[in-house]
């Protein structure tokens, strides 16, 4: 009986006996068994590679992250600033995370620092040469599998 190319599954054709049916299905079943055998030994080799990976950090997959967000309401007056201490939710880092700061208005800067597991020190400044607006910040904070980069 031939066989498919790709996977070798047994299928009748015009040279093929079919006498007795229930054998040429029986070949045929067991070629499909076999096919999907290797099918999901293949899958299995594919996730385990992914699993090695991940766990290696090849990926560049982030562990964990937190995300946040606040405003003062108040314009800060040219060359003034403020601090903000931003607490992450308990346990979520288990080394100190990358962290990113933005502010809905042009005239701040935003600086973290003193970065820990726990959380971080937020500092606006508003260095623009005028009185700056309210604003708002956003901030994330991503903490990467172990060795798929900093953070």
């Amino acid at each position: 009986m031939p066989t498919t190319t790709n996977h070798s599954i047994y299928y009748p054709d015009s040279a093929t006996s079919i006498s007795p049916l229930e054998s040429v299905f029986s070949t045929l079943a067991s070629s499909v068994e076999t096919a999907m055998d290797t099918i999901d030994t293949n899958i299995e080799t594919v996730q385990d590679d992914v699993d090695t990976k991940a766990t290696a950090g090849e990926l560049g997959v982030p562990f964990r992250m937190a995300a946040g967000s606040g405003s003062d309401g108040a314009a800060l007056p040219d060359g003034s600033s403020e601090t903000f201490n931003i607490t992450f939710p308990v346990g979520r880092f288990s080394y100190a995370p990358i962290v990113n700061a933005t502010s809905t208005s042009v005239r701040y800067t935003l600086a973290v620092s003193s970065i820990t597991t726990s959380g971080f020190t937020l500092t606006v400044r508003n260095n623009s040469g005028a009185t700056g607006t309210t604003y708002s910040y956003y901030w994330t904070a991503t903490q990467m599998l172990i060795g798929s980069a900093a953070g």
